[in-house]
């Protein structure tokens, strides 16, 4: 308050005392009127009571309010205390999160971070923390996964089992790896890709497969499509195919071989799904799932035969050294991507016709390649073109493929067991990588 609330509270004081001295002065007997100065002085110090008096409560009355502003004001500042310990709480943690993320030592394995390339990062103390769980953290079997599940859907699987290579014609080789995503094992589902390599005649017929996530029972409809895609492989027809290609180059019965092994295949793939889809009760479209189907029949002049069709996302590449020293020079798509022109959606096996495998189906006789490498979109997808940026505004759309070949290169190929090594490497770690991840690499 000021001093002119003071004056006002005064004066309200000083007529309610005047008022009470009239009501006084009315009742009780008259006392003898003092002089002028007199009552001037008596209502100087009345005045002046009453001043002094509206001071002390308007002291008060501010005293109070600075209290429970005083008190309002250690409030906000205690709940600011307790957002700053939370926040300093939270920052500790992730920094905690951060270095159980890499815990590498010298010597130690190192993650594959495509697009990044291999680091070593120094040990480095860190303040105990209980670190934040991430999806790395934990491996959960979906609810009553049985013996006979891990038969037929274990979370890791390679061909040929024993971690090694399956021997083609010419020097060729080929491998397989498969291994549930992170999501899958953090949430404890399935693995949804499925794989199958079979050789004949030093020719090999691949299947891959990704159940579609959103079907509970995709998984069943991935199996079914490989195994239906490659175990009715006609022994005669890859032997006619074999000596097709051994024959004068330029004579076209090859190419006809090839794609009737492939529809063959395909329609193999289409009937074994239907079939999985009556033996358990369901409907054809709780089994759907993309598919890539390929055939590889190697040349004895150094040349490969690759016959494919691809329904649905995931990815074939093709690697020729021959053609340049650049990525975009040595590596080529053989399959792409099949995306539904509505609502960019996969399109699944299971709703596809005749006439698309017709479309889709290619035929490729590379000169001399040294590598073909098949994969679902939990690989593909992280071996994207890199986007380009001001600095790098022609990025090569196979850098990122070329680096990955090299990993595998290093980590499996020239290891003595080199389907044991692919499987491993497939298990490196990426920011939002978390899907199934399932590679056929032939080599040579």
């Amino acid at each position: 308050m000021g001093m002119i609330d003071y004056a006002l509270v005064a004066m309200v004081i000083f007529l309610l005392i005047a008022v009470i001295v009239v009501f006084l002065a009315l009742i009780v007997k008259p006392l003898p009127a003092p002089d002028i100065l007199t009552r001037l002085l008596i209502g100087a110090i009345l005045y002046a009571g009453c001043v002094f008096g509206g001071y002390l409560w308007g002291r008060y009355q501010a005293d109070t309010e600075i209290r429970r502003e005083n008190m309002a004001l250690r409030q906000n500042i205690d709940l600011l205390q307790d957002q700053l310990d939370k926040s300093r709480h939270e920052v500790r943690s992730l920094r905690a999160a951060a270095g159980s993320q890499q815990p590498y030592t010298q010597g130690a394995p190192r993650d594959y971070q495509p697009g990044r390339g291999p680091a070593i990062v120094a040990p480095r103390q860190i303040e105990q923390q209980q670190p934040v769980e991430r999806i790395y953290d934990k491996m959960r079997d979906p609810e009553g996964y049985s013996e006979q599940d891990k038969v037929e859907f274990p979370h890791e699987k390679a061909i040929p089992p024993d971690g090694g290579a399956l021997e083609l014609a010419s020097g060729w080789k080929v491998i397989g790896a498969s291994r549930r995503g992170y999501a899958h094992s953090y949430q404890g589902s399935y693995r949804e890709d499925d794989f199958n390599i079979v050789s004949q005649q030093g020719l090999a017929l691949v299947a891959i497969a990704d159940g579609v996530s959103s079907k509970s029972s995709s998984r069943f409809g991935a199996r079914a499509a490989v195994l239906g895609a490659t175990v009715s492989a006609d022994q005669q027809l890859f032997l006619m195919l074999a000596q097709a290609l051994n024959r004068r180059r330029g004579q076209p019965d090859y190419e006809n071989i090839a794609r009737t092994i492939l529809f063959n295949s395909l329609q193999s793939a289409y009937a074994s799904v239907e079939q999985q889809a009556r033996a358990r009760n369901l409907a054809v479209d709780d089994l759907q799932s993309t598919l890539l189907v390929f055939l590889a029949a190697p040349l004895a002049a150094g040349g490969l035969l690759v016959a494919s069709a691809q329904v649905g996302d995931g990815a074939l590449f093709a690697l020729e050294p021959d053609h340049g020293s650049a990525p975009r020079d040595q590596w080529s798509f053989l399959q792409q991507p099949q995306i539904q022109a509505a609502g960019n959606e996969v399109q699944p096996f299971m709703t596809s016709s005749r006439d698309m495998w017709e479309q889709v189906m290619q035929v490729k006789l590379l000169d001399n390649p040294a590598a073909v490498m098949g994969m679902t979109d939990g690989t593909a997808d992280d071996i994207e073109p890199p986007p380009r940026t001001a600095q790098n505004p022609d990025a090569d759309p196979f850098f990122l493929v070329n680096d990955f070949y090299k990993h595998i290169q290093a980590d499996a190929l020239s290891n003595g067991l080199p389907g044991a090594g692919l499987l491993k490497f497939l298990s490196y770690k990426k920011k939002g990588s978390a899907d199934d991840r399932t590679v056929v690499c032939l080599y040579r």
